[in-house]
Formats: C-alpha cells, structure tokens, sequence
C-alpha cells in the first residue's frame, strides 16, 4: 500500500515541478524526471522481490 502512495507522491511532484518549469527547459526536466522515476520503480521493484 505504501509502494502506491509513494508512486502516487512522485507522480504529483513531477506534474508540478514540471508545470513551474519554462517550456524551454522542459524537455531536460523531463528527462531527468524520467530517470529518477525509472530508478524508483526499479528500487521497489527490488525491494519487493526481496521481502
């Protein structure tokens, strides 16, 4: 259940982060964004083959 609210946390964060950030830079943002999320989902996934 916390896998879920903390999916759900990272998701509200990177919409808002990626609204306050200038079309510009966006596509770096994103990026960025994309590779901490992926490295999470990969973390919990981890974690949850593990317990």
């Amino acid at each position: 259940m916390t896998t879920i609210a903390f999916l759900l946390a990272l998701t509200v964060v990177w919409y808002v982060f990626g609204l306050s950030v200038p079309r510009s830079k966006r596509g770096l943002t994103d990026a960025i964004c994309k590779i901490l999320f992926g490295c999470s989902l990969i973390a919990i996934a981890i974690n949850h083959f593990n317990s």
